[in-house]
């Protein structure tokens, strides 16, 4: 295995060179000892400017399989993105087979994406800003099989990520923050196959987390949760599912909102930021059918324990803030059919649609309300027809009207887009894609109404501002494949 190590270690430090290649190339090398190594590298943006790199390197042993990979990209300032982007990621994926029958599974990662912004086109009253993200994490599970229809896994995910924000006013002082957040779970899990068609799976993770700001106001605070969860999965006929599940699901702490509230209430306040919570519980019934076709259901039923909202400080500064007690009951569907039966070869109709109804504590008024944001349906349909003689895949869609509220301490921001048709072309040869959007052809006038309110939302309306546009979004996107 030594010899292994010394050729991932040689093809690993060669990514930065690699990435700093000129012409895009891909290359596979075989070398000993059953490891591969793979090179990609080329422009970063469609029109050739910037650069980018990707490098990974395969070990196979009679123990495993261990993949190492590393990219690397730089963006320039274009007309588009004002600022200087680069982005490194580092991975790691090993899957091992351990004594007595145990797989051990361990992945790591680190990435830093660096956005700096220098001239005319930063934010007004900053000569320059950078912002620099770094996120490591790892997680390690172990898996089992004490008896024959019996699985168990146990793990354990750390992750960390810190945020570093510099800011340099016109004829100023720069200015410094650092946002940090802590996320560790420990988490065990079993399932049971008492019979062919049925399986039941159950387990809980102990989540502790931990987020601080520094800069012009310090501030931190931790969260511990256990959080079970348990489903059953079951075959009912040829082709159908059901799936139940329960959990208590809860979501990172955003450490954005928790430097916000710091900074507009300073650390001794006694409101918070909390991770979002719900008690969730869920049925799933999927059918996929002989000819390709799928059809699928899911209602979720939740109980909503902590939600953010934006509300007032004592000082009178609006901030985001954690509000408790709540509901949701949301139903999705999806279809998809091949037309093939009616004469339509390679082409596909699909729809999806979601009914949410949500009620929170108003932080400002007391009363309950839709949570800030939430549409509350959505339906989608389109047909699309596949030319893989010529790579091209193109359609037409269609989608129901929504409209969705924004609440702030005096202002409502209501947003809604008019049932509309667009269509869509698609180009996919293989090495890159690209994409021309258009939506609101026929229909699909967006309209925005702010409603401002005198103190507060408790308080008289003091104005009213409407805008609409009815033209047509035309949009054109180019991906390429590393």
């Amino acid at each position: 295995m030594s010899k292994v190590w010394r050729w991932a270690a040689l093809a690993v430090a060669a990514i930065p060179g690699t990435a700093l290649a000129a012409p895009t190339q891909s290359s596979v090398y075989a070398l000993p000892n059953n490891v591969a190594v793979n090179v990609t590298s080329g422009p970063a943006n469609p029109d050739g400017s910037g650069i980018s790199g990707n490098t990974s390197v395969d070990l196979h042993s009679p123990v495993g399989d261990t993949k190492l990979s590393g990219t690397f990209a730089s963006t320039p300032p274009d007309g588009s993105l004002p600022a200087d982007r680069t982005d490194r990621t580092l991975n790691l994926d090993s899957r091992l087979n351990g004594p007595a029958g145990v797989d051990v599974s361990v992945q790591a990662s680190s990435e830093v994406h660096d956005v700096r912004q220098s001239g005319t086109l930063v934010p007004a009253g900053l000569s320059s800003t950078t912002a620099t993200t770094k996120t490591d994490s790892a997680t390690a599970t172990a898996t089992t099989h004490p008896l024959a229809a019996v699985g168990l896994t146990t793990g354990v995910t750390q992750s960390r990520a810190v945020t570093t924000q510099d800011n340099v006013p016109i004829g100023g002082i720069a200015q410094s923050n650092a946002v940090s957040t802590d996320d560790r779970k420990v988490f065990a899990t079993a399932d049971w196959s008492p019979l062919p068609f049925l399986q039941a799976k159950a387990g809980a993770t102990a989540e502790s987390m931990r987020v601080s700001s520094h800069g012009t106001d310090d501030a931190s605070d931790e969260y511990r949760y256990t959080e079970p969860q348990a489903s059953l999965n079951a075959k009912l006929w040829d082709g159908a599912q059901m799936q139940l599940g329960t959990e208590d699901a809860v979501s990172p702490v955003n450490p954005y909102d928790f430097a916000a509230l710091a900074q507009a209430a300073g650390p001794d306040t006694d409101l918070r930021v909390e991770p979002n919570r719900e008690w969730r519980n869920q049925a799933t019934v999927s059918q996929n059918f002989d000819n390709g076709g799928t059809l699928s259901a899911t209602v979720t039923q939740a109980r909503i324990e902590s939600a953010t909202e934006l509300s007032v400080t004592p000082t009178g500064a609006t901030a985001p803030i954690s509000v408790s007690g709540g509901n949701r009951q949301q139903l999705d569907a999806s279809v998809s059919m091949p037309l093939g039966a009616i004469g339509l070869g390679n082409t596909t109709l699909s729809s999806q649609a979601t009914l949410r109804q949500s009620h929170i504590r108003d932080p400002i008024t007391g009363q309950t309300r839709r949570p800030s944001g939430e549409v509350p349906r959505e339906a989608s349909v389109k047909v699309a027809h596949k030319d893989d003689r010529h790579h091209l895949e193109w359609g037409v869609t269609g989608n129901l009207a929504t409209e969705q509220n924004f609440y702030q301490p005096a202002q409502v921001t209501s947003l809604r887009t008019d049932s509309g048709v667009g269509a869509f072309v698609t180009y996919n040869p293989g090495k890159y894609i690209v994409s021309l959007n258009a939506t609101g052809l026929v229909g699909g006038t967006r309209s925005q109404t702010d409603t401002f309110y005198i103190g507060s939302r408790t308080g008289n309306i003091e104005t009213t501002n409407r805008t609409s546009d009815s033209s047509p979004l035309v949009s054109v996107s180019v991906s390429q494949k590393f």
